[in-house]
């Protein structure tokens, strides 16, 4: 008689391996998720804080005027890719937008702040749905009332770059952030 060795894994062995790997893959895929979102918001606070500095410092060359624009609402920064109806590039629609769809091509307001920006900041991503007709991502100025309105990925999340945080839906927090121009 022949005595065989067996060789290889058993069955049992190459079962244990298979969910080993699947719990590490879902712990990464859950961790890249956090990065990307915290990617994202620190893209937007940085934006923000250059905006807020190049107004103030339009205010101050200009006797404490905000910068305006042709509308009272303005999408800050660039890179907006959603579309909204026939809108291209739109930053919001619905209530936070006084009813409007407001694209980020305001080359008013962009001739007015540009020599006070290094670069324009670059924002956007998706829209982010409130679920009671508002959709917004980015930074919109309110000139007329002088405030920006920011959006930060995920519920809960503090606005760094100043303001009043307030939950805009489930996946996101809206941030008001009122300026008190120089004059």
């Amino acid at each position: 008689m022949h005595n065989r060795s067996k060789s290889g894994f058993t069955i049992v062995e190459l079962l244990i391996v298979i969910v080993v790997i699947a719990i590490l893959a879902t712990i990464t895929i859950v961790a890249f998720n956090g990065i990307q979102q915290r990617a994202i918001n620190s893209q937007t606070v940085s934006a923000v804080n250059a905006y807020k500095k190049a107004i103030f410092q339009y205010a101050i060359d200009n006797n404490g005027s905000a910068p305006y624009g042709t509308r009272s609402n303005i999408c800050l920064g660039s890179g907006y890719t959603s579309t909204i109806g026939a809108t291209n590039n739109v930053c919001a629609t619905g209530g936070i937008a006084g009813g409007q769809t407001i694209p980020d091509d305001d080359a008013t307001f962009t001739a007015n702040i540009s020599k006070y920006l290094q670069t324009e900041p670059v924002t956007g991503g998706q829209l982010i749905d409130n679920g009671s007709g508002s959709q917004a991502i980015g930074i919109v100025f309110w000139s007329s009332g002088r405030e920006i309105y920011y959006f930060l990925r995920g519920a809960g999340q503090s606005c760094t770059a100043g303001g009043t945080a307030s939950s805009w839906s489930s996946a996101a927090t809206m941030c008001t952030l009122a300026l008190t121009l120089p004059s």
